[in-house]
């Protein structure tokens, strides 16, 4: 499996920040657009700076790199597409759901094409990976 090794410690302080008894979907977007933010990936929780995104990609080795610049394409049209949809029903949120989005779409794509290598074989994670090209349909896989 993959884990994305962005730095952890502004995310203990987002959390704590944003954190209620409840953690809620609003909760959730509160804590993505903080951590982001902090690291840089994001500005003021709309602007997804694709320069620092592409930086991390670079970092990763060559089957690593091919899944993520991948989930990069596919998560920015998924994310316009569903903020799009969040503005035509005129949903409002406390925080911006793009960094939550986003990322989250990234992690899901990630995990769907994680090279052979990578891949921790077991029913759960082949459960999920199933689950997960059914929600977002063929276009996520390399």
């Amino acid at each position: 499996m993959v884990e994305h090794n962005f730095t952890q410690e502004p995310y203990r302080t987002c959390y704590e920040k944003h954190n209620s008894s409840d953690v809620n979907n609003q909760a959730r977007m509160c804590i993505y657009q903080c951590y982001y933010d902090a690291i840089g990936m994001i500005s003021g929780g709309e602007k997804i700076l694709l320069g620092k995104y592409h930086a991390y990609r670079d970092s990763l080795e060559p089957p690593l790199r091919e899944a993520f610049a991948h989930a990069l394409k596919v998560c920015a049209k998924i994310t316009a597409q569903v903020i799009t949809h969040l503005a035509a029903k005129r949903q409002t949120f406390k925080c911006s759901p793009i960094a939550y989005v986003f990322n989250r779409c990234l992690s899901e794509v990630c995990l769907v094409n994680c090279p052979p290598d990578r891949w921790m074989n077991s029913s759960l994670c082949d459960e999920l990976a199933l689950k997960l090209k059914q929600k977002l349909g063929p276009g996520i896989l390399l």
